[in-house]
């Protein structure tokens, strides 16, 4: 697992990214609508995702799985990121999501 983090809480209490296949899929159409998985740990039902800087609703699958649904952006890359609802860190995740 590998993330990228800020923030002053613990490693253990904060979520990670898988490292192999963090999103699927990895990219979608601008005109949003695409249903993305995300793989990793310690996800929680009220924590945060945001997807290019936006909070984005979610469906809460289990601690290793979310899905959410892209919303209409503009053609390129955006980071993804969750934090817990504790505030302990911001993660955000190796691989952007890249709407075409």
């Amino acid at each position: 697992y590998a993330f990228t983090s800020t923030g002053s809480g613990g490693i253990a209490d904060r979520p990670s990214f898988d490292l192999a296949t963090p999103l699927n899929p990895t990219s979608g159409t601008s005109a949003g609508g695409v249903s993305v998985t995300i793989t990793g740990l310690a996800f929680t039902q009220d924590m945060e995702l945001k997807v290019g800087g936006t909070v984005t609703a979610f469906t809460f699958v289990d601690q290793t799985s979310i899905t959410f649904l892209t919303q209409a952006h503009a053609a390129g890359a955006v980071n993804v990121s969750v934090q817990n609802s504790d505030s302990a860190g911001v993660v955000t995740c190796a691989v952007q999501f890249t709407y075409t």
